[in-house]
């Protein structure tokens, strides 16, 4: 299991900024979200970065916002996002779900095609991790809202297709976290941990871990016990870290990666435990 964070939760920072806080904190690595420093600097030029700063890019995310050269199209950037990840030598790509409405119709045949494209250019292994959309923000209803969906369709592509499950995500679509890491767990690659709650009628997502009423603790007891080994990877949104703030963001971002840890090591075997110290290498 290798412990990571999503360079989005400071997207308005610079990415050596970001890089540096992976660094001093002893992250395993960072999700890596294309942002507009990406096409700035471009591919080489953000290598270097990395590597001038020894922080290694464990997952790739298309990004956040509509960007030149990256089409909001899932269909139109899979193949990019999976070539970009490989450049990179990163371990996974997020995709998200297809928007298609019905499972097998000529946009879910296109999604699929495409993956199948992507991976099979030549190039190192890669994982393709889709992920669990969330969709109480919707009125329409999406094929692949439906999880079992999703399980049937990963299973189809191979086993260089997983799911990367948003814990925010489950809790805003109303689901049962540890009843659906059971129904997932074969198939989970990554994990996107924040929180989330409901409060004065609204829903609050991507929390830091623990100020929300997710069973976070719990569930990475699970996970530890389970010895699961793919990305747990910190999601947390730069307004709940406070992120406008240097001091506040680096604060709360240990407090999650400590918390992330302290979960970690309370169910696992005594002569394991030391493996986590340290940035939970593993």
């Amino acid at each position: 299991m290798k412990l990571s964070f999503s360079t989005a939760s400071f997207y308005h920072w610079p990415l050596r900024f970001t890089l540096g806080l992976a660094r001093e904190l002893a992250f395993d690595g960072v999700e890596l979200v294309i942002g507009p420093e990406y096409l700035l600097r471009g591919q080489r030029g953000t290598q270097r970065l990395f590597q001038e700063l020894g922080v290694r890019p464990l997952s790739l995310h298309p990004p956040l916002l509509r960007m030149p050269g990256w089409p909001m199209n899932h269909v139109q950037n899979i193949l990019r996002a999976v070539e970009t990840a490989r450049a990179f030598g990163c371990e996974v790509v997020v995709i998200h779900a297809t928007d298609a409405w019905v499972e097998g119709n000529r946009r879910w045949r296109e999604y699929a095609a495409a993956m199948r494209a992507a991976l099979e250019r030549p190039g190192p292994p890669i994982m393709v991790a889709v992920e669990i959309s969330q969709f109480i923000h919707r009125k329409e209803r999406h094929a692949m809202d439906d999880v079992d969906t999703v399980l049937r369709f990963v299973e189809d592509q191979g086993e260089q297709v997983g799911i990367t499950l948003d814990t925010a995500h489950t809790g805003a679509n109303g689901h049962d976290l540890l009843a659906l890491y059971e129904k997932l767990r074969g198939r989970l690659r990554n994990i996107h941990l924040s929180d989330w709650c409901m409060r004065d009628g609204k829903h609050h997502r991507h929390l830091v871990p623990g100020e929300g009423t997710m069973p976070l603790a719990g569930f990475l007891g699970v996970l530890a016990r389970d010895e699961y080994a793919g990305l747990v990877t910190l999601e947390v949104n730069p307004l709940h870290l406070h992120a406008w703030s240097l001091r506040q963001g680096r604060e709360r971002l240990a407090d999650s990666l400590a918390f992330a840890r302290a979960n970690l090591r309370a169910t696992e075997p005594e002569e394991r435990a030391p493996s986590l110290g340290g940035g939970a290498r593993s």
